[in-house]
């Protein structure tokens, strides 16, 4: 290596400074460089260059070495203070949300529990009950023709019926005690038979026989409402569909009045007129239904315990 070193020098210095004459010499065309060679072959020379270059070449290591790791120290240090640094920002920074894994747990759970049901409240009208069974809709059958309220409106309409009587009426459907009691029996009779119809009707063809109310505040939309929904009601699954069961009821109560009513009201023109206000009759019950809550008001004020229930 030392070797390599004199001679990448001397060919430097022969190159580089071979026409510049050295002044001190008293050879003028001797170069600084070829006069630096001449005494450098002297023993003496050639003894102590190779060793202060073989010197030189040991504390460059050892300088380099010392550097890097000056170098490497400060390095660490540096990098020893840039984590200080980043830590002790994170420090400052505020806690970062930790996810809770129980409190997922339980929001999941949460999410995945069914809705809760709403507390019953009777002023509140739901658009979609339970389900009738053939059982509940006797249970409506029977609600609706033997209720207080139903007796009620019957007595009502045999004393209507007494006050103007058919023209053809008997002396026995007209006056007295009597009379009140056939007209109020043929009114009670006509109207079982009419939601017993109803209810049979509706158990075969499933058809829901109870009513709806509308959800609208209007009065006009209610009352078009309830009359309405004697012709178009609904099935068990809770579709509009066309009302056979109030039909069939109408039918039912109309023609058994045949078999009790004078002459000349028991027969099958009479009777289809009657099936007529079968019908009407079902659409007036809808409309006590559908002002029901209003009803309730003016009873409770009035103290009608039957209406208002």
């Amino acid at each position: 290596m030392l070797r390599s070193m004199a001679k990448a020098a001397k060919i430097v210095w022969l190159s580089g400074l071979k026409a510049a004459p050295f002044a001190g010499s008293n050879h003028s065309n001797v170069s600084f460089a070829e006069h630096i060679w001449r005494h450098m072959r002297k023993p003496s020379l050639l003894v102590a260059v190779p060793f202060a270059l073989m010197l030189s070449g040991l504390a460059l290591p050892a300088q380099a070495q010392t550097q890097s790791a000056a170098e490497s120290s400060s390095v660490s240090s540096g990098s020893v203070s840039s984590m200080r640094t980043i830590v002790d920002s994170n420090a400052a920074l505020p806690d970062a949300p930790v996810a809770n894994i129980a409190a997922v747990s339980e929001a999941d759970a949460q999410d995945n529990k069914p809705p809760a049901s709403p507390k019953t409240d009777t002023s509140v009208r739901t658009l979609s009950p339970a389900r009738l069974t053939v059982g509940g809709k006797f249970r409506n059958f029977a609600s609706e023709s033997f209720s207080p309220q139903a007796l009620l409106a019957d007595a009502g309409a045999a004393g209507l019926t007494m006050a103007s009587p058919p023209s053809a009426y008997p002396r026995e459907w007209r006056q007295g005690a009597g009379s009140f009691g056939r007209n109020f029996g043929d009114y009670a009779v006509s109207w079982t038979a009419a939601q017993g119809g109803k209810f049979v009707a509706a158990s075969v063809l499933h058809e829901d026989p109870r009513y709806y109310p509308s959800q609208r505040k209007n009065w006009l939309h209610r009352g078009a409402h309830a009359i309405g929904f004697a012709i178009v009601d609904r099935s068990d699954s809770g579709h509009a569909r066309l009302a056979v069961s109030n039909f069939a009821g109408a039918f039912s109560g109309a023609f058994v009045g045949n078999a009790y009513l004078p002459d000349p009201y028991a027969n099958r023109s009479h009777a289809l007129a009657r099936s007529g206000l079968g019908l009407a009759g079902f659409a007036s019950n809808n409309l006590v239904e559908e002002f029901r809550p209003e009803i309730r008001k003016v009873a409770h004020a009035f103290h009608l315990p039957w209406f208002g229930n």
